[in-house]
């Protein structure tokens, strides 16, 4: 019970955050950024979440294909909304075990195979979200280093994937099967060595398209925003507070990536409440497509809940 409530109470960090910079700035401010949005300006907004969940679905639908699990593109798009959805409205981010659940359900495969996929869907997330925090950085250090520590790191990559295959695979055990104690689940009838294969590098590449698509809509709300920043420094600085508010000491990111847009912004002379409208106008309307779509795939299609007839 005690461990329940830290993990829930740290959360409470980030909205502690949030209050404090909105008590900072003016509020006139915030509402005269959200009246510049037209019904055309929203709808543009909310297709394009509406592409982040299937492109994002695609990409699960081929990591799928990779363990062996049929999923057509439909099933993929319900379970993957479906999961969004439950995500946004749960402050546990609870999306991520319910895509486990219909997986099982829809195709048969087992939990484990379905804590592979989301663990391999969110690393994507991740390496993409960090190669595109570098431009984040570079408002504070020069682009040559910027460069040579992205060379590093895809040299690092590399030289795991090839060079240290076998100690990469004994710490990716290890790991596992710590989260299967903590489930009470086993992965041993698993290879890890999917985890490194090359079949993996399609999958990587396409999640390209659905943070892409975020980025548009962060570039699209800064353009109607008229906020002068441009759009390299735009992509950079939602990518960094993407990635950190992926911290678990927020809800949705809340506060975390709001502090991130003030603090980075501040660096080119913006006001942090233009900095702070930005942050929220994209959370609002990123979050009202996810909602809207994710709800009509949960409630009106519905992933399937049976009994499976195999389990792989």
């Amino acid at each position: 019970m005690r461990r329940f409530l830290f993990n829930w109470g740290i959360k409470g960090i980030g909205i502690i955050l949030l209050i404090i910079l909105l008590r900072q700035i003016d509020f006139a401010v915030l509402l005269q950024t959200l009246r510049q949005f037209n019904w055309c300006n929203i709808f543009i907004l909310e297709v394009a979440s509406a592409l982040v969940i299937l492109t994002k679905a695609y990409r699960f639908q081929l990591l799928a294909g990779h363990f062996d699990v049929q999923l057509r593109l439909s099933s993929s798009t319900i379970i993957y909304g479906s999961g969004m959805f439950l995500s946004t409205i749960t402050p546990g981010r609870l999306g991520d075990f319910a895509k486990v659940f219909y997986l099982k359900n829809s195709t048969g495969c087992s939990y484990q195979k379905g804590i592979y996929l989301s663990f391999m869907d969110r690393i994507f997330d991740l390496i993409t979200l960090t190669v595109f925090a570098l431009f984040g950085l570079a408002q504070f250090v020069a682009w040559r280093i910027i460069l040579i520590f992205l060379l590093i790191f895809i040299g690092l990559v590399l030289l795991s994937t090839f060079l240290f295959k076998n100690y990469l695979l004994k710490i990716i055990t290890r790991l596992l099967n710590g989260i299967g104690k903590r489930l009470r689940l086993s992965f041993s009838n698993i290879e890890p060595g999917v985890l490194v294969s090359s079949r993996l590098i399609l999958p990587l590449i396409l999640s390209l398209l659905p943070n892409g698509i975020i980025f548009y809509q962060m570039i699209y709300i800064n353009q109607i925003s008229q906020i002068a920043v441009t759009p390299l420094d735009m992509i950079g600085i939602l990518a960094f507070g993407n990635l950190i508010s992926m911290l678990p000491i927020t809800i949705s990111g809340l506060g975390t990536r709001d502090a991130t847009f003030v603090y980075l912004l501040a660096q080119k002379g913006i006001a942090s409440a233009a900095a702070l409208s930005l942050s929220l106008s994209f959370f609002l309307f990123n979050n009202l497509g996810i909602l809207f779509f994710g709800m009509i795939l949960f409630l009106i299609f519905k992933p399937q809940i049976h009994e499976p007839e195999i389990d792989r």
